[in-house]
């Protein structure tokens, strides 16, 4: 079990000394240890289950969106599927002038069964 300085947990973790203090008062990183009348460190261990604990935090995210992102992907492969498989409408669109404006219309496109 070794003990570490504050400069070393910043190093370690990321933060700064004012958001670890700020955590520790809501519980939410390890509590410092005293080495003397003036003195502090957190026990390396500690510090390193909260990091794991923050990975593991991630890679549950992950999974979660991962599984989001499957289930998308999934409804997007289907919607076009679906959308293959319908028929096409009948109407083509067409633009011809009128005056200075140019109007787009509807047609409708013959098939060989109309006649």
């Amino acid at each position: 079990m070794k003990i570490i300085r504050l400069p070393k947990v910043e190093d370690k973790v990321g933060l700064k000394h004012s958001a670890i203090y700020e955590k520790i008062d809501r519980g939410q990183f390890p509590r410092q240890v005293p080495l003397g009348p003036k003195a502090v460190g957190w026990l390396e261990d500690e510090v390193d289950a909260w990091i794991e604990a923050r990975k593991a935090e991630r890679d549950a995210a992950d999974g979660h969106r991962s599984k989001l992102k499957k289930a998308s992907e999934q409804y997007l492969c289907d919607s076009k599927l679906r959308a293959h498989s319908q028929p096409r409408p009948s109407a083509v669109p067409t633009a011809r002038k009128s005056g200075e404006k140019a109007e787009i219309s509807l047609s409708k496109r013959k098939s060989s069964s109309d006649g």
